[in-house]
């Protein structure tokens, strides 16, 4: 026999997963501010880490390795969408800048 929850409009089966472990916490979050921005990225890790910067065609912008810092500069690059790819202790974190 199935037991089932109504929650709204849905039933979930008593062993449904309703959270994860798997999000990012405050003390592995990766801060990227401001974001956007019309100039410069600050880049925050809590350990060191390689970062990258990618143009939307993937081209790399900006290179920095080893640091928990990195200040991104982006006064001669044009408007648009760009990505950050940190790599910390092997595992890939993206997050998307957008520069106005």
């Amino acid at each position: 026999m199935y037991q089932f929850l109504l929650t709204g409009n849905f039933y979930l089966p008593p062993t449904a997963a309703l959270a994860t472990d798997d999000f990012a916490t405050s003390e592995n979050a990766i801060k990227v501010y401001p974001n956007p921005s019309s100039s410069n990225f600050t880049v925050e890790s809590p350990m060191n880490s390689n970062f990258k910067v990618m143009n939307a065609m993937g081209q790399l912008i900006q290179i920095a390795k080893d640091t928990s810092t990195f200040i991104i500069n982006m006064e001669s690059q044009a408007t648009g969408i760009y990505f950050l790819e940190v790599n910390c202790n092997g595992t890939l974190q993206y997050k998307k800048l957008l520069l106005n």
